[in-house]
C-alpha cells in the first residue's frame, strides 16, 4: 500500500485525480475515483467484498450512467470516497445501509472539489468547517441513508464517513462500520 504525503494528496485532489486510487475510469465525458481516506492525507485500499460497476450502461440522453453497488469496509476515523466529474447536470441517486444497524453510525456527505479539500484538512486535524452540498448529505444515521438530487456540472466526491466531523465532534465509536452502496450518477434529460 502507497502513501501518500499531505502535499501530495491535496495536488491530486486539485486536478481531481487521486493517485494511489483503487480504480480510475474514464468514459466519454465522465471521470470518476474510489480510496479510502484517513487522517494524516493518506489513501489506502477500501476492502472490497462484493462489486458490480456497470459503465456502460447509457441513459436516455446517451450519456454515460454510472452504478456503484458495492459494501465497504470503513475504519473508525476514516472516510470512503468515490469522485466523479460531471460534464453537465446529472441526478445522483444513492442507499447506503449498515450491515449491522445500530452498532456505530456514520454520515454520507456529498461535496464539491473545494468542500472535499476542506473536508480533508479536517482530517488532518485542521479546524476547518465543513459543509457538505445540504440536500444531497446525511448526518447520524444508524441504520439507513437515501437521496436523489440534482447536482450541476463540476467536481464532486461521495463519502461515507466514520469520523467525528460529521457528529458534532464527538466520536461515535471506535469500530470501523461495514456498509452496503448503492449509487447512481445519470446525466438529466434537460
Amino acid at each position: 500500500m502507497a502513501e501518500l504525503s499531505r502535499r501530495g494528496v491535496l495536488a491530486a485532489v486539485g486536478s481531481t485525480v487521486v493517485s494511489g486510487c483503487t480504480q480510475l475510469r474514464r468514459r466519454a465525458g465522465e471521470q470518476s475515483v474510489e480510496n479510502q481516506i484517513s487522517a494524516g492525507g493518506a489513501s489506502t485500499r477500501s476492502e472490497r467484498r462484493s462489486t458490480s460497476e456497470s459503465g456502460d450502461a447509457r441513459s436516455e440522453t446517451g450519456g454515460p450512467v454510472t452504478n456503484v453497488d458495492r459494501t465497504v469496509r470503513v475504519p473508525s476515523g476514516q472516510g470512503w470516497a468515490h469522485q466523479f466529474t460531471a460534464e453537465s447536470r446529472v441526478t445522483l441517486s444513492y442507499t447506503v445501509e449498515a450491515t449491522k444497524p445500530g452498532k456505530n453510525g456514520f454520515d454520507v456527505f456529498v461535496f464539491t472539489k473545494n468542500e472535499y479539500t476542506d473536508y480533508q484538512r479536517a482530517l488532518n486535524g485542521r479546524l476547518v468547517d465543513t459543509h457538505p452540498t445540504a440536500a444531497a448529505s446525511v448526518r447520524n444515521v444508524e441504520e439507513t441513508a437515501s437521496r436523489t438530487c440534482t447536482l450541476s456540472s463540476g467536481a464532486y466526491a461521495f463519502v461515507v464517513d466514520n469520523t467525528p466531523i460529521g457528529d458534532g465532534g464527538k466520536p461515535r465509536s471506535k469500530r470501523p462500520e461495514t456498509v452496503d452502496i448503492s449509487l447512481t450518477v445519470r446525466p438529466r434529460p434537460d
